[in-house]
């Protein structure tokens, strides 16, 4: 699947909010049933080693499935926005308070107000650290 063109708009603001220059390699598959994403980067020091020393190569940074109807509206451009927020901060920060600072603040920035509110509800059910975090940051 090709990459939507509003996913690489979004993409490229987010890179230049960020002051980053590199780009990550996203691969792009359709689903028969919901949005995923996961970011490839992994906090394992031993599967970071194998990645250094070529003996896996994982060619990918993140992948994004994207279910029947998912456009340019929000479960796509905030599952993208989930999925930088892992490739933005260092290995090692799962959905701690550290993910949840980058997340709220791009969320903030690069989904309308209707689709934050939904986002909020939707993080709040996910995880309670994301509540948490977001409390702290608008609260």
């Amino acid at each position: 699947m090709e990459e939507p063109i509003w996913a690489t708009e979004l993409i490229k603001g987010v890179l230049a909010a960020e002051k980053r220059t590199r780009r990550p390699v996203i691969e792009w598959k359709h689903s028969s049933h919901y949005s995923s994403g996961v970011c490839h980067r992994s906090s394992s020091a031993k599967a970071r080693s194998w990645h250094w020393h070529g003996k896996r190569c994982q060619t990918t940074d993140i992948t994004i499935r994207l279910g029947k109807g998912t456009g340019h509206d929000h479960p796509g451009r905030a599952l993208l926005l989930h999925e930088l927020s892992h490739w933005l901060i260092r290995p090692g920060h799962r959905h701690d308070m550290v993910f949840w600072r980058k997340t709220w603040g791009l969320y903030s920035h690069f989904l309308s107000a209707t689709d934050f509110t939904r986002m909020m509800h939707s993080e709040f059910n996910y995880m309670k650290k994301a509540e948490v975090c977001f409390n702290q940051m608008f609260g």
